[in-house]
């Protein structure tokens, strides 16, 4: 090998962790594209045609379908969820698809109750608990997530979690209290829907109590 050879041989393998370390961003940007960037395209094309969609009981079981059944549509939504507003800005409706999937959605709604940036996603979540719950759905494991989300800064959650652990019965009959000062609370708001139902739901809290002590 002459000299020329040489330093061009050496010259070529000072570049090669150069050309490793670019071939690895290649295979990580596409694994990223592949993973995060493609799913979550296809749920925001799902998700805005469900705002558009008039059968809505249709429109989000095709979802659900679509992404592979219960288990795989709150996999797939809760990585949807954790997108920022400017990448997932149909966030809110998530939770009104996932009451769909039953039994398999409890734990995920319940956590973005508590830890959800978005006030709208939280009290859609706590609306969701609350009709699954109606539907028969066991949904006693998010009673600490509800009550927790009795102190929420938002009135619309407040008011979502009170009335969805009021929904529950006996399975939340220790923190009544706690949903009873709520509504009481919120008997003063300004918002005029919520100032309404927290005197409807103080109304029933009352007609229950006078059952119950009827009994």
């Amino acid at each position: 090998m002459t000299p020329e050879q040489a330093a061009e041989s050496t010259r070529s393998r000072r570049f090669w962790p150069y050309w490793a370390a670019a071939l690895a961003l290649l295979i990580a940007v596409g694994l990223v594209c592949w993973l995060v960037v493609v799913p979550v395209r296809r749920m925001n094309r799902q998700l805005e045609a469900y705002d558009k969609a008039t059968n809505l009981v249709a429109e989000r079981e095709k979802i659900i379908a679509e992404l592979g059944g219960p288990a795989k549509a709150v996999r797939a939504f809760r990585l949807y969820l954790a997108c920022p507003q400017w990448a997932a800005p149909w966030r809110p409706w998530v939770p009104s698809v996932l009451k769909e999937c039953g039994e398999p959605a409890i734990r995920e709604l319940a956590s973005q109750l508590g830890h959800h940036s978005d006030p709208e996603v939280r009290w859609r979540s706590a609306y969701a608990l609350k009709v699954l719950r109606e539907r028969g759905t066991d949904t006693t494991a998010a009673v600490p997530a509800l009550t927790a989300a009795l102190d929420d800064p938002e009135e619309m959650a407040r008011s979502s979690a009170a009335t969805a652990l009021f929904a529950m019965g006996p399975a939340a009959k220790s923190v009544m209290p706690r949903v009873r000062k709520t509504w009481q609370e919120l008997s003063n708001s300004r918002d005029p829907g919520i100032r309404r139902t927290a005197i409807q739901q103080l109304a029933r809290i009352e007609r229950a109590q006078k059952k119950d002590a009827a009994e």
